[in-house]
């Protein structure tokens, strides 16, 4: 089950689309996703630091920049004192093209559920930080005002934003570090199913950059975990139930393909059924929605990340 962190780190980027049932006052202003925990080193008594902003949003066309910390429990005061000692120029190798350096302004935005807002602003008073806060009700979400350095994103929060919780977006960052393997495994599937219909070897790179939507946003650690995640994933099905599919790599994190790929809807149905098999025995689970499985698994061509700009249907 996705955390609250995942489901508030999918709303916020959802407001940088143009997604036909969810609000987009972000996307209005050319904000656009620039990092899912990105390593992002400050200077901090006299030491090289480092925090990581659950999300990264950016607009050159507004040169803000906004660093949001999802929080379902408390305020951290160290990571606080990490956060008031960010500077703009510490963002800029995360920023879009486009960016200007001398003129980028950045704010840190706590973003929790409506019903956490008192504990994280005690936390932020305690350690005299000014911080603004978003905060999602049942079907709105409201910007609580510290003392922000970026008009426009807090503009466009300035009549609080409607939405309705039946649309809620998923797919931008369905899982993180603290996501299950389970959690990973359709998507993990999806890619080898891929590699298996074409007939293709293929490494953890392959793996990683086609099971991860998000993967070019992530930082290092996240991508290491992730990366451990999935390859332990491919591992396991590849001792049981994708034996017959997946050849004993030359060397770690490398897999192989057999020769002649299933061909004909018979022998495509029995890889789709051990498909499903590995995913239940993850899932602890004896039904996989079939639709589920049609909709991610089959698809032999390559297909392109998360558009960010354009409508989806």
């Amino acid at each position: 089950m996705a955390t609250s962190e995942i489901r508030f780190t999918n709303a916020i980027i959802g407001l940088c689309a143009s997604l036909l049932d969810w609000p987009n006052p972000l996307n209005e202003l050319g904000f656009e996703p620039c990092g899912v925990e990105k390593e992002i080193t400050i200077l901090l008594k006299n030491a090289d630091r480092q925090v990581k902003p659950d999300l990264i949003l950016a607009s050159s066309a507004a040169n803000e920049a906004i660093c949001a910390e999802i929080k379902s429990g408390g305020v951290k005061s160290d990571q606080v004192a990490r956060y008031l000692a960010l500077r703009a120029t510490n963002l800029l190798d995360a920023m879009p093209v486009g960016v200007t350096p001398g003129l980028l302004k950045h704010d840190v935005i706590y973003v929790t559920s409506e019903d956490n807002v008192d504990s994280i602003s005690r936390g932020l008073a305690a350690a005299s930080a000014e911080f603004s806060i978003i905060s999602f009700g049942n079907s709105n979400i409201t910007l609580l005002l510290g003392r922000p350095n970026c008009p426009s994103f807090v503009g466009a929060f300035s009549n609080g934003i409607e939405f309705d919780p039946d649309n809620w977006p998923m797919h931008f960052v369905p899982f993180n570090h603290d996501s299950p393997v389970a959690d990973l495994a359709p998507f993990v599937m999806q890619s080898v199913s891929r590699f298996i219909l074409a007939g293709r070897s293929f490494n953890i790179r392959d793996l990683t950059q086609q099971a991860v939507p998000h993967w070019n946003l992530c930082g290092r650690v996240e991508q290491k975990v992730l990366g451990d995640k999935i390859a332990e994933l491919t591992d396991d099905a590849k001792e049981y139930e994708l034996k017959d599919y997946i050849r004993r790599p030359d060397k770690p994190r490398d897999w192989g393909t057999f020769e002649q790929p299933p061909q004909g809807a018979r022998q495509i149905q029995r890889l789709q059924q051990q498909v499903q098999k590995f995913v239940e025995r993850k899932q602890q689970r004896t039904l996989i929605q079939s639709s589920f499985l049609d909709t991610y698994l089959w698809v032999v061509e390559e297909e392109p990340g998360p558009d960010f700009t354009e409508t989806e249907e």
